[in-house]
């Protein structure tokens, strides 16, 4: 005999896939039934039915995103790096000197994973020079080609702006990464950088005097042609 009345029933079901699990909780409702229209049996066939059906679209959904990471993985993948363009008030840039490199470059490091090289930079900068320090726009986006011992890669500088005097006087760099740092002119930052960062440091200092943000690969400013569309180095 059925008594009168709804009687609800939740289900949690769970089927884990390579990137996590996909977890849905549903909730049946079973309708008023009287003894006249419906028995026990009819109830729990219709329950079991709509069970599972809602179990093959749990599956159906964990299926699609697995197959979604199967063809992601193989994408190609390159290294990703945030730096910050810091001046003072005569227009020298802000370097420093990593304890394992033999040249000198701009505050900023890898971006990590899942992390937006926004993000990252403002992170370097804290970890780097002790300080916050508000960071503005994009200046450059450069792809670098691969080398031995190194993939490609893509590195952006943003615009750091001019750094306050009472601000550069607390600057504190990790001894343990870098030996220090220092307020360079173009002439002295041209011969503490690599060749590749001088030229992205030239190509940023120009598209911040522009107000224009400079697409460069290898360092050097990319421009299209007008006429014949094509892309050249300058």
């Amino acid at each position: 005999m059925v008594v009168p009345g709804a009687c609800t029933v939740q289900a949690r079901a769970t089927r884990p896939v390579k990137a996590g699990s996909l977890i849905a909780t549903f909730s049946y409702t079973l309708p008023r039934q009287s003894t006249k229209s419906s028995s026990p049996l009819a109830a729990a066939g219709r329950w079991a039915q709509s069970w599972s059906d809602s179990s093959s679209s749990v599956r159906r959904m964990n299926d699609h995103a697995a197959t979604a990471e199967q063809h992601t993985i193989p994408l190609a993948r390159k290294r990703m790096g945030a730096g910050a363009l810091l001046l003072d008030a005569e227009d020298r840039v802000l370097l420093v000197e990593p304890t394992y490199k033999d040249y000198w470059e701009v505050p900023g490091g890898a971006v990590e994973a899942d992390e937006s090289p926004y993000e990252a930079v403002c992170r370097e900068l804290e970890e780097e020079l002790g300080v916050r320090l508000p960071v503005g726009g994009l200046l450059a986006v450069d792809w670098v080609p691969p080398q031995e011992g190194r993939t490609e890669g893509v590195m952006l500088v943003f615009d750091g702006g001019m750094v306050p005097a009472d601000v550069a006087a607390t600057i504190a760099v990790p001894a343990d990464e870098l030996r220090g740092w220092a307020f360079c002119s173009p002439q002295e930052a041209a011969e503490r950088l690599s060749p590749l960062l001088a030229r992205r440091i030239a190509a940023c200092l120009e598209a911040r005097a522009h107000g224009t943000v400079a697409y460069l690969e290898d360092g050097e400013r990319v421009v299209w042609s007008a006429t014949a569309g094509a892309a050249r180095r300058s």
